[in-house]
């Protein structure tokens, strides 16, 4: 299921968002294990924002991580995070990884065959200039990486699939240990 150079479960047919960037490069080479939430947009030039925490010799780090790729130049910005005060105490980063390590195959698993709005049009779940929606797990030799296009705005509108469901999870699981913004 894994690889050592590019996306393993990546199901859209695109170039994956690690192939194409040198910090998550970096970071995976850094650290024993780095768990990546990212939005990518690609409507109106292609931009993303990750959330990021890594953990090396038993300790964690969050990073907060921008991408703008623009048509002329691209633009980034990576801050060190700490994981987040408010939820250090339950052990936030280690409760997400140990979530996405019970629950890794349905994760890293699409079933597109088995999702509601697939086949149900009469719902109506349509959406434009969405993005897509990752989980990477990151290590030196190895990268396992699944999107979802617009995950949240689906589930929604037509709930039921249960992989993506846990995605969503994991994802939230991951965004709520990087400690970043005032009031945080």
């Amino acid at each position: 299921m894994s690889s050592s150079t590019g996306n393993s479960n990546n199901n859209s047919g695109n170039t994956t968002s690690y192939a194409k960037d040198s910090v998550l490069k970096e970071l995976q080479m850094k650290y024993d294990l780095v768990l990546v939430a990212g939005h990518e947009n690609h409507a109106w030039g292609h931009t993303a924002g990750y959330k990021i925490i890594a953990l090396k010799d038993n300790e964690w780090m969050g990073y907060d991580y921008y991408v703008n790729r623009g048509n002329t130049s691209d633009e980034s910005h990576i801050e060190n995070c700490n994981i987040n005060p408010r939820v250090i105490e339950q052990g936030a980063a280690a409760t997400a990884w140990k979530f996405i390590q019970q629950q890794n195959t349905a994760i890293l698993k699409k079933e597109k065959d088995n999702d509601p709005c697939s086949h149900d049009k009469a719902k109506q779940c349509n959406i434009n200039d969405g993005g897509d929606w990752h989980i990477m797990i990151l290590k030196p030799a190895s990268v396992e990486e699944t999107r979802y296009y617009e995950p949240e705005f689906f589930e929604n509108c037509c709930p039921g699939n249960d992989n993506r469901k846990l995605f969503l999870e994991a994802f939230h699981k991951i965004e709520e240990a990087v400690a970043t913004g005032k009031g945080r």
